[in-house]
């Protein structure tokens, strides 16, 4: 398994704002993604924004994070960095 680690900058103030577009933008497009397993969005507290996001295959973990890149986000939203990591062991 791969794993899709992104964070955002939220403009301080608009972490609603920011949970709305997750909810209605993101969330929907991450729901049909190849090889989805499990994604986790947590709460973007301190005007930050953190998700990881577990695929099957690092090809699959690979078009999610360019995805994450490119996709069209609020401009009170920044991305940080989206990485791709083997996911060595779960519990």
């Amino acid at each position: 398994m791969y794993a899709v680690a992104v964070n955002v900058t939220i403009e301080s103030g608009r972490e609603d704002e920011a949970q709305e577009a997750l909810r209605s933008n993101i969330l929907p497009r991450v729901k049909e993604s190849p090889g989805l397993v499990a994604g986790y969005f947590m709460d973007p507290g301190g005007g930050y924004g953190y998700s990881l996001i577990i695929f099957d295959s690092e090809e699959n973990a690979n078009t999610a994070k360019q995805m994450a890149e490119n996709a069209p986000r609020p401009d009170f939203v920044k991305l940080g960095t989206a990485q791709v990591m083997e996911v060595i062991e779960s519990v």
